[in-house]
Parts: C-alpha cells; structure tokens; sequence
C-alpha cells in the first residue's frame, strides 16, 4: 500500500464533502500513530454551528466553498479557520429557542450514522456516490435512510447530546491492505438544523499528514446551518411614514399558504382553530408591532391573516379611528402577508403594512330655520336642500400597502344611494339635478355617466354607482360633497320626523359593508273644535270659515296662507285669495279645523264665516305651531282647544205686539190730554 496515495484518497473525499484545507499540512498535536494499518481505529465527529451566520454553499454542486470559516479536516483536533467574530461555534443541543406561541424549546440533540459502503463505493467515485444523495444539486436527507438501508452494511449511530462532546465511533475497522471505505451522515435533526453537515466519506487506513504513520484517533468536523425564524411586524395607517404606526390591529399567524394553511393554536400546535383552543392571537402597540414578538419559526412558509381591531376588548372589523380590516390580508388567496423562513436566514423578516381608514358618509340639510332642538321645519311644498359629503377611502383605485410597492385591490363596489320616506319628494330625477364640488364646497367636481359613475332612479330612491377607476380616484382619500332637492308633501305625518337616509354601500373583499347617514326634516300643524252656544250645537259646529295669517315677522308676516290642491303652502296679500278652512266632522267628531304642513311659529285663525245664528268672532285666534302642536291638540277623544260661538242678540222685530201695545197707549195719553184741554177752555173767566 503506498501511503501517500491512500491519503490523498482520503482527502478527495472529504474535499466533496466537507471544507478542506490544502493537503500537505502538518499533523496536528494530540494524534495518535497505530503501529499497524490494521488496528481498528477512533472517529470522531465534531458538531459546530452557524447561528447568525450563512454556511457558503456552491449552488451548481451543493457543496461547501471555502468562504466563511473553515476546518482543514485532515484527521487531527481542529479549531475553526477565517472565522472573523467568532460566528462558528460548537454546537449546543439545549440552547434554548422562544417559540411563536411565547414557549421554549431546545435545539435538541443531533444523530451520525456510521455505515461500511465498501462493497457498493467499489468502481465508484466519490462525486458519482455523494450524487445519489442530492436532489436539484442540494444535499437531500430524505435520501440518506434508503441510502443506508440499500447500500451500506452494518451502521452504527452516535449522538451529540453536550455541547462540545463528538459523536464517537470505536473499534472501527480499517481493512488494512484491503481497505474499507465508510460513509458518515447525520441522519436525525431538530427542526432549527436546516442544513446539516455535509455527508463526509471517509477511506480507511488513514494516513497522517507526515506520511509517517496511521491516525487511530481521527477527528472530523462538519458545520450546520441553525435557523431560527423571526418576524418584524409593523402596522401602519393610511401610509408607511413614521407615526402613522398604528395600534390594537389583532392578527393570527398560519403555517402554509393562503387559503389552506394550518393555524398556530392557543396549545402550540398546528391546525384548525376550534373551541377551547383557538387561533393564538397577536395585537400591535402604539409602535405598530406585535406586543408578543413571533420568534422561533422552522423553515417554511408562512403568513398572517389580520382578524380585526381590539375595541374596548372585542374584535371589530375597524377600530375607533375609521381604520378598517385590510382585504388583502384575509385567509384567502388574496393574501399579500405571506413570508418564508429559508435554510441560512439571519435575523427576522421585515413586513410594513398598511391598513386604510374606511369610506364614511354624512348628511345634512343646509336650509330652512330650526327649533330649539335643532328639528329642521318646513311648510309643505318648500324646498329642503341636502348636502352629502363621502369620505372616498386612500385605496379606492388600489393603494400602497408593502414597502415594495405592493398594491391593494381596486374597491369593486362603491354605491351611494338617497331614499325618501312618505312625505318627502325627490326633485332628482336625473344626474343634471346633481351638483358634485371638493371639500372646500366651492370648486365643482364633473361625473360622466357611465365613465365615472352610472346613475339609476326608482320611485323613492337614486344611487350613483361610482367607478373606481373613474373621476373619484382623483380624489382618494379626500372628501366630494353631492348636493340635491327634496320637498315636504301632503302625505307627510306632521310632529314626525321625515327620515332621509343615505347608504354608501362598499366592498374591496370579499364582503360587501355599508356606512349610512340620515337626516330628519318636520313639518307641523294645529287642530281645534268650534263648537255653537245653542244646545244642539255644543257637541260641534260644523260649516264656520277661516283663514291663517303669518305673525312670524319678515317678509310674509300678515300675510293669509294660501294651499293648492296638493298642499303647498304660499302667502298671499289679498284675504279674497286666501285659502279657507272649514270646521267639519272628522271621525265623528263635528266641527273640526285643522291647519296642516306649516313650519313652526306664530300664526293667527281669522274665522270669515260664521254659521246662523252665530256670530262671527271680533278678535282673531292667536297659535304657535310646534314639534308637538298637532298632537297634543287631540288626545284621541277631547280637542284640547275649543272655539265658541255666541248667538246673534235679538232686536225687536217692526209691526209686532210691542208696537201695538205702544201704540195704544200713546193715543191714551193723547186723548187724556185733549180732555184736559176742552175742559180748561169752558170754565168762567
């Protein structure tokens, strides 16, 4: 046997296995020299490690390069070569791991398997044996078991259980002038070794580096490759800027890819999330990450679902400040917070999220006076002037949501719909008797129907349809103003408010959700019983007339009220063009005048006609029109106010029995007098 081939033999092997150094160095001290290549020897197995460090691997052959640091595997007791910082260090099977679910676990122990391979290596290289190993040039630990099992005889196993202790093979039997050639690999792992040493064939006799001798007591060393997964989380609102970080959003973390992964459970495990032992959750603080940092992830494929806001300690889909849950990072395909944990992956993933606050919508009426409630009031037939301003979200169109440019889905429904009750009537009847303006409410904005929005009516009701990709993108994240008319009809409810609600009905998910507004509007009315003084009339008079005069000041105070056929309400100078109530039955009741759809203040009822025999009424009647004037005028039985009136006076009536009583006594007193008269004139002088 010529010594010096068997050696260089043996570092062709370990240079396809392991990091080499240059063959011709000197034996290191502590080796021992057998007297004979016959002696069975040691092989020890070194375990060191790279925690925050990536092992140099070639990608066209899968095996280790030089770069980084090293050991010059020659046989003899090594310390690590080039490792600037000390980044290799020895492998430790209790160093302790905080897993995502907040407990501990231990990088565990390791496994070499020592097998003879003498038989089946025989005719073969060692490249052509490490390439049955390999899957798309990498290193395939599914392989080595059936490796094992089909190729190799007698394998012996040893584990690394201390940190600094080798795996320790004796009694191995080196052939002598037959030779024998053994494989060693590492056979069983925790999941934080995500790459495992580099198989290593080893040609026995060993020869030492002098050339002199054979090492019975060798040593080997092989490197691994420690991952210890981490995520860091931030969360923003409405953009990636520094402070707009933003608070409570509360997410679950999945193992897999959306839609089918497995979620990490309250227990530790992986899986379904069912009750008594639900998906663990993770919320943000005030700097946007997580307040339990995700640490201790194996290699793989991961990612989070965001599940709502923590309100006052229950799930909302958007928290106090309008910030809404992100379709895009749903249990679905649509899921953009996927990240992966890779073999050789320092330090934690970095995901910048961001969350868009929700579209919003108010409404208001912006004409006509107010009660001391703050009820908006109007004669029947007025025009009532609305005003709807639509908060239109950052992300109508698509928005930022990851650091490297990732865009949300456009919104893929955005509908704003008016409706009326009984009582109101639309005056929009097409997109012309619409007026659109920005913020400020001065400078107008122009919607094309169907290029920005479509516009459809019913009976009760109009809806723009807005088109994401319209006009209104130009205006994500600001505030459009829509105004429009409606008025108070006959068939309104007078002391009820008269609701006008809009809808902005929306979705970028997969859920449609809706933000609505409502605004109230009244009108009012008084009610009295006139009733006569005779008897038969005190139950009610019917057939008396009346008109109502203004008293509220300003232009129309004096004025009489005037209604069409459909009740509007105008006022007018002239009395003879008044419009005149007349006391009548109403559900059994007689006399009964109503004054309906006036909006509140003062008013007068002038009665123009009085049924015979009464009299008309000298004074008008003074009311105030009221929230609740109409109704508490009628409590269903009684009218709270009741209008009286009087008879006529009788005056004598001209040839009746007065004048003929009066008339015979003036002749009796004339003819007394007359008597009187001729009797005086007879007597003497």
């Amino acid at each position: 046997m010529v010594k010096g081939k068997k050696f260089k033999r043996l570092l062709t092997g370990l240079m396809a296995a392991v990091t080499l150094a240059p063959a011709a160095l000197a034996l290191g001290t502590g080796n021992v020299f057998a007297a004979d290549a016959d002696d069975p020897v040691t092989i020890n197995v070194h375990k060191y490690m790279y925690d925050n460090e990536t092992v140099k691997y070639d990608p066209a052959t899968g095996e280790v390069t030089n770069q980084g640091a090293y050991f010059e595997n020659d046989g003899t007791v090594q310390t690590p070569k080039n490792d600037a910082g000390n980044k290799l260090t020895p492998f430790d099977p209790a160093k302790v791991i905080t897993k995502p679910d907040g407990t501990t676990t231990t990088l565990g122990k390791v496994e070499f398997t020592l097998v003879d391979i003498t038989a089946y290596a025989a005719g073969k290289t060692d490249a052509q044996i490490l390439a049955t190993l390999k899957t798309a040039n990498k290193y395939d630990p599914a392989k080595y078991g059936p490796f094992i099992t089909t190729n190799g005889v007698n394998p012996v196993t040893q584990e690394v259980t201390t940190v600094g202790t080798p795996a320790k093979f004796t009694n191995v039997a080196t052939g002598g002038a037959t030779e024998k050639t053994y494989m060693i690999l590492e056979t069983a792992a925790g999941p934080y070794v995500t790459q495992r040493t580099i198989p290593m064939i080893v040609h026995l006799p060993f020869t030492n580096a002098s050339g002199n001798g054979y090492l019975d007591d060798i040593h080997l060393y092989g490197k691994n490759q420690i991952t210890e997964g981490g995520l860091d989380f931030t969360k923003y609102s409405e953009d990636l800027e520094d402070g707009s970080e933003l608070a409570n959003a509360v997410f679950t973390l999945y193992k897999g890819t959306a839609p089918t992964g497995q979620a990490l459970l309250n227990d530790g495990t992986w899986g379904t999330p069912a009750v008594g032992n639900e998906a663990k959750q993770f919320k943000t603080d005030a700097t946007g990450k997580f307040t339990t940092p995700i640490t201790g992830l194996e290699v793989g494929d991961y990612y989070l679902v965001e599940i709502g806001f923590d309100v006052s300690g229950t799930i909302q889909d958007t928290d106090k400040a309008g910030n809404m849950l992100s379709p895009n990072a749903l249990n679905d395909a649509d899921n953009k917070l996927g990240f992966t944990i890779a073999a050789g992956d320092t330090g934690s993933k970095v995901i910048k999220y961001v969350n868009f606050i929700k579209p919003d919508v108010e409404k208001e009426v912006e004409n006509g006076q107010t009660d001391g409630d703050g009820k908006h009031n109007f004669n029947v037939g007025d025009d009532i002037e609305y005003k709807s301003t639509i908060s239109v979200p950052t992300d109508i169109n698509g928005g930022k949501i990851l650091p490297n440019g990732t865009i949300s889905k456009p919104y893929t429904q955005f509908d704003f719909t008016d409706t009326a009750v009984t009582g109101l009537t639309s005056k929009v009847n097409s997109l012309a008797d619409l007026t659109f303006f920005e913020a400020d409410g001065t400078t107008p904005i122009t919607f094309t129907d169907p290029t920005d929005l479509v516009f459809s009516k019913t009976a009760t009701s109009f809806k723009l349809a807005f088109k994401p990709g319209g006009e209104i993108k130009n205006h994500a994240g600001e505030k459009i103003i829509v105004k429009y008319k409606m008025t108070i009809n006959n068939t309104a409810v007078l002391d009820t408010g008269l609701e006008n609600t809009v809808d902005l009905d929306y979705s970028n998910g997969p859920v449609t959700d809706q933000e609505t507004d409502k605004e109230e509007v009244y009108t009012g009315g008084y009610r009295w019983q006139k009733y006569g003084e005779e008897a038969a009339d005190q139950d009610g008079l019917d057939g008396a007339k009346f008109v109502v005069i203004n008293k509220k000041g300003g232009a129309d105070d004096g004025k009489y009220m005037k209604q069409d056929a459909s009740g509007n309400v105008s006022w007018v100078t002239n009395i003879g063009d008044a419009t005149e109530i007349v006391s009548q039955t109403v559900g059994g009741i007689k006399g009964v005048v109503e004054v309906k759809g006036l909006d509140y203040g003062d008013y007068q009822l002038k009665e123009t006609y009085a049924p015979a025999p009464y009299q008309l009424l000298v004074n008008p009647i003074d009311f105030e029109v009221t929230s609740t004037s109409w109704t508490d005028g009628f409590d269903s039985i009684d009218y709270a106010e009741r209008i009286e009136n009087k008879k006529k006076p009788e005056l004598p009536i001209t040839g009746g029995m007065g004048t003929i009583i009066f008339t015979i006594l003036g002749l009796t007193v004339m003819t007394g007098a007359a008597i009187y008269t001729i009797k005086n004139r007879r007597k003497p002088a």
